[in-house]
């Protein structure tokens, strides 16, 4: 009968939100140019500290939209603190990701999305000269960026031509003047194997790799046209299933140095990250934790 049947305009109305969940679900669109090379530096680089540090996290419900940080570092000369606050004003929208204060050093970054673009800007509020500020736009086909401060202007493109494939240029003009340094890559996943090569404007090269050999296990590479000493290898392995008491390993290495890492979840609330790292020429350790709470 007509009375269990959907009015036409309801039916489409329903298909099109069906479609844009899918493209949004499968579609997250190409990095921006500064990430074509994130996943090996990130295999490689989170998570490594030399620090000591406590760092506590803390959004209070009496105040919606409010959030602050506090970072306690142990050095030789005593204790280094630093209180972060994330704050969104309500009524313009406008974010306050940090409001920052460190000794006597105070920042400002600020950002809001207007028509798509991602507008920041950077301000240590004593010091005008400070001033820097950048735009991103995102879509599921291209990214691209501007930015700006007193010592120069830059920005940046990526597309993405295929599945897997990104293509980007970025260019820095100095205030100044002078020339326009260039740079350019590309990065594609290829048979599960991620690889990237990026020309900087310092007139080098800059190398990445990635795979995964087993389940869990992330091996990443990178390195630069500077000669060998500039490649690091190393890995990551999720760990928690085989050891109970750890949630991932990390271990990497250059020509000078062999490098550990420990990382234990508790639950949403807690992380706590040990690291040491010793120089093969002179193999005394050093020891880095964090701990992390909120």
């Amino acid at each position: 009968g007509k009375e269990g049947r959907s009015p036409p305009s309801v039916l489409i109305a329903a298909l099109r939100a069906r479609i844009r969940q899918a493209s949004t679900a499968t579609t997250m669109g190409p990095p921006v140019f500064a990430d074509i090379s994130k996943g090996p530096s990130d295999i490689i680089g989170d998570d490594y500290t030399s620090k000591k540090l406590l760092k506590v996290k803390c959004a209070p419900k009496a105040t919606p939209g409010c959030s602050f940080t506090i970072e306690d570092e142990v050095k030789s000369g005593g204790v280094d603190g630093k209180l972060t606050l994330k704050y969104v004003e309500p009524t313009t929208g406008i974010s306050f990701d940090k409001l920052t204060l460190k000794g006597s050093t105070y920042g400002v970054e600020a950002s809001k999305t207007v028509s798509g673009v991602k507008v920041k800007a950077k301000l240590n509020p004593f010091d005008g000269s400070s001033l820097s500020g950048s735009a991103e736009l995102k879509d599921p086909g291209y990214a691209v960026t501007a930015a700006g401060d007193k010592k120069k202007v830059s920005g940046s493109a990526t597309a993405s031509p295929f599945a897997g494939g990104v293509l980007g240029f970025g260019f820095e003009y100095p205030v100044a003047g002078g020339p326009v340094a260039l740079s350019a890559g590309a990065s594609a996943t290829l048979s599960g194997a991620f690889l990237s090569c990026v020309y900087t404007s310092k007139k080098v090269f800059n190398f990445g790799f990635m795979f995964s050999p087993l389940p869990k296990v992330d091996v990443a590479a990178t390195g630069d046209s500077t000669g060998p000493d500039s490649a690091t290898v190393g890995l990551k392995w999720a760990c928690s299933a085989a050891i109970p008491l750890l949630t991932s390993l990390g271990l990497k290495t250059t020509t000078a140095a062999l490098s550990l890492v420990a990382v234990k979840k508790f639950g949403k609330d807690a992380t706590l990250v040990v690291s040491t790292s010793s120089k093969y020429d002179a193999p005394k350790p050093s020891f880095g934790a964090q701990l992390t709470i909120g």
